[in-house]
């Protein structure tokens, strides 16, 4: 249940992504204070879980500011909110079939030419695919 709320709120940042570039941090906040009541409601997700998604937030915000938002920081917040709904393992295994795919794409767009290496691409869509993908393997 939770991977799929997930994967809603990964399609609504998706869709802002694609079309304006841009995070909304208000969804963000709003999906993450809901996140903390449920799990704290139900007691189903142990506090390491959220010290974990806190730093892996904090982890891609210090990333954000060394490469000058290469890796906006709206990308650091929606993976903060993702791991706080979903847990740590859909979180990991969602970062890194991302990551995976935003790479092979970044290649491909590259070695075609049609971008070049200060080009932006959205990076949100490519999490969404690999949530889409953890929630199925």
């Amino acid at each position: 249940m939770y991977k799929i709320w997930a994967i809603g709120f990964l399609l609504i940042c998706a869709f802002s992504d694609l079309k304006e570039m841009k995070v909304y941090s208000k969804v963000c906040v709003f999906h993450l204070m809901a996140a903390g009541i449920v799990h704290s409601a139900c007691r189903d997700m142990a506090g390491r879980t959220f010290f974990f998604v806190a730093a892996m937030g904090g982890l891609f915000w210090i990333i954000s500011i060394i490469t000058k938002d290469a890796l906006g920081k709206g990308d650091a917040l929606v993976i903060v909110t993702v791991g706080a709904i979903s847990g740590m393992t859909f979180l990991i295994s969602t970062m890194i079939l991302g990551f995976f795919l935003c790479s092979l794409f970044s290649l491909a767009v590259l070695l075609s030419g049609k971008a070049k290496m200060c080009s932006s691409i959205p990076l949100i869509p490519f999490l969404l695919i690999g949530a889409v993908l953890s929630y199925f393997f």
